[in-house]
């Protein structure tokens, strides 16, 4: 079994497979989309359907049965998708060691009859939560067990029950934040910093499904606190590895935890830094040992892309260097669906937000001028 070969598994595997190839590894993929900058980062990249939400459980394991059988990497790195099934962390990990966390911890950390009490052991303040029952009022979200990215948070309606799978929180004014740690599944964790959440197309998305995140500093009493939040977690949940956790700083300055994602977040790509890779630093913490890399030197923001109208990807489009998760040729994206990923830096939050700006509005542009000079 060769020690430099991986493989990662995620609903969308390209930040994971890009880490893993700057440390050196041979890099096996799996995913739902196989987009281009995937499959220039991996030695193989398989795509499997979903079943709705996230991964078909058959064709997840026989692609990861194969790529095992075939490649013999060392390990499996898990990112999104998991959430909603953590079962299908047990069923890798009959077939190959996994460098994250398990099936317990991510249902300690995403099943709110078990995190809410677990936060309330730990001191760590969340806002009001219901698990079963009726939606007490107006004013709060239902949120569906398990979900991930934010398209599946609703506003509520105040005196009708619970769906199945779901749960309600009381919706709560403030800043959406979200927080990374590295984790040793003890009571070993490091705070790396922080985020706050942003929006570059305000029309395309619902109010809380994800779109973009800047890098944003916490002031020093704030990061004091996360740090110690980062240690709670980990020794109440058995945390491991690249985590994080999602919070709204409310207008009084006290943080109220939503979410914790027992997983590397899609943010963790904007704290990398030399020397230290956080995908290096996330192996080696699960295996019990702590590094802290330095901070960024830069501002760096990045936003989903969603597509303005259905689109079909043509080879004929100049993919700029600052998007990733760039779709194959003929690819079809529907109106509203994620079509790219843009990145940007600067000197600080707010100008790294109006380079990403801009260049949403350069792509725009310059996917118009495409389409309408090959449909002359």
């Amino acid at each position: 079994m060769s020690v430099s070969s991986v493989l990662v598994i995620s609903l969308s595997a390209r930040a994971l497979a890009q880490a893993a190839a700057r440390c050196g590894y041979a890099v096996h993929a799996i995913d739902l989309f196989g987009d281009s900058d995937t499959r220039a980062a991996s030695v193989s990249a398989r795509v499997v359907p979903s079943d709705g939400g996230g991964f078909d459980r058959g064709a997840l394991l026989a692609a990861a049965g194969e790529t095992l059988t075939a490649h013999r990497p060392a390990f499996i790195v898990c990112g999104s998708g998991f959430e909603a099934a953590p079962e299908l962390l047990e069923d890798l990990e009959r077939l190959a060691p996994v460098r994250g966390n398990g099936a317990r911890t991510v249902r300690a950390a995403t099943r709110p009859a078990a995190l809410f009490p677990a936060l309330l052991r730990q001191r760590i303040e969340f806002p009001h939560t219901v698990t079963d029952g009726t939606i007490p009022g107006e004013g709060w979200l239902e949120k569906r067990i398990g979900g991930c990215g934010g398209a599946h948070v609703r506003p509520a309606r105040g005196g009708r029950p619970l769906a199945e799978h779901h749960y309600a929180q009381r919706r709560v004014d403030g800043v959406s934040m979200s927080a990374l740690l590295l984790a040793d599944g003890r009571r070993g964790a490091e705070l790396l910093g922080t985020c706050r959440h942003w929006c570059a197309q305000p029309t395309l998305v619902t109010p809380y499904q994800h779109s973009g995140t800047v890098l944003a500093r916490a002031d020093r009493a704030l990061a004091r606190l996360l740090a110690q939040w980062c240690g709670r977690l980990t020794g109440e949940l058995g945390l491991r590895g690249l985590c994080g956790f999602d919070f709204v700083l409310a207008p009084s300055g006290r943080p109220l935890l939503v979410d914790v994602n027992p997983r590397p977040p899609a943010s963790f790509e904007l704290f990398e830094s030399e020397p230290a890779s956080l995908f290096a630093l996330h192996v080696e913490a699960c295996q019990g040992r702590l590094r802290r890399p330095a901070p960024a030197a830069v501002s760096r923001a990045q936003s989903v892309y969603y597509a303005p109208r259905d689109l079909a990807i043509r080879a004929s489009i100049a993919w700029p260097e600052w998007v990733a998760d760039i779709p194959l040729p003929g690819t079809r994206i529907a109106a509203g669906s994620p079509l790219c990923t843009v990145r940007g830096t600067g000197a600080d939050a707010e100008q790294a937000i109006g380079v990403v700006h801009r260049r949403c509005q350069d792509l725009a542009a310059s996917l118009r001028e495409t389409m309408a000079a090959e449909s002359d």
